[in-house]
């Protein structure tokens, strides 16, 4: 499901039955430990992201996020301070050039200041988290016009951060020049700024303005 190198040359692997790393000979595999109420909460990994600071972010399915802490090699449930929470679905896990922490799960858009590891809570996300609701959010990207890009299960959603605008971008019979599939998997930019969306039925290029 997620393959990454970390800073220390280690690779890692998050599979269905546990994550696992590869140190370039020998494999340690981390799993739910009952034993462990703070640990790992299921087996099932869908995302990996390494901060700027060394912490290793683990999405899950149906175990919400962790957080592999490389100075006690354990991994840890990230539980936030107050009432909002991630969603124990994780669908992505990502960092943008400040260093922050942004989360995909079911239903809506997160971000975690890395230094305090406290979710940023904020209006500004009202109206994207809005547009969500209910949704399956698959990718996510911040463009570096420090635009928000979402792919979900029914299209992909342009946020403007500094005006809480969105705008969805989806799939028509009749528009050849529309969305592949309203399914989006995957968002990456190019050198030259444009955004290709993987979708289930094929790939699309977005020419920004």
């Amino acid at each position: 499901y997620s393959i990454l190198k970390d800073s220390f040359g280690f690779l890692w692997f998050g599979t269905e039955d546990g994550l696992n790393r590869f140190d370039g000979t020998n494999f340690k595999v981390y799993r739910h430990d009952p034993a462990k109420p703070n640990g790992l909460r299921v087996n099932h990994i869908t995302a990996l992201y390494e901060s700027k600071d060394g912490c290793i972010w683990i999405g899950t399915n149906g175990g919400g996020l962790s957080v592999y802490d490389k100075n006690k090699d354990s991994v840890f449930t990230y539980i936030a301070k107050g009432p909002i929470q991630i969603g124990a679905a994780v669908t992505s896990v990502t960092g943008d050039k400040e260093g922050n922490v942004w989360v995909t799960s079911f239903g809506g858009v997160f971000e975690i200041d890395p230094k305090t590891k406290e979710l940023i809570t904020s209006d500004k996300f009202s109206s994207i988290n809005n547009e969500l609701a209910g949704k399956v959010s698959l990718s996510f990207l911040q463009d570096k016009k420090h635009r928000i890009w979402v792919g979900a299960g029914n299209g992909l959603y342009l946020f403007n951060l500094a005006t809480g605008e969105v705008k969805l971008f989806r799939h028509d019979d009749g528009d050849e020049n529309s969305l592949a599939n309203d399914e989006v998997n995957a968002i990456v930019e190019d050198a030259q700024g444009n955004i290709w969306a993987g979708t289930s039925k094929g790939l699309s290029m977005w020419i920004p303005g």
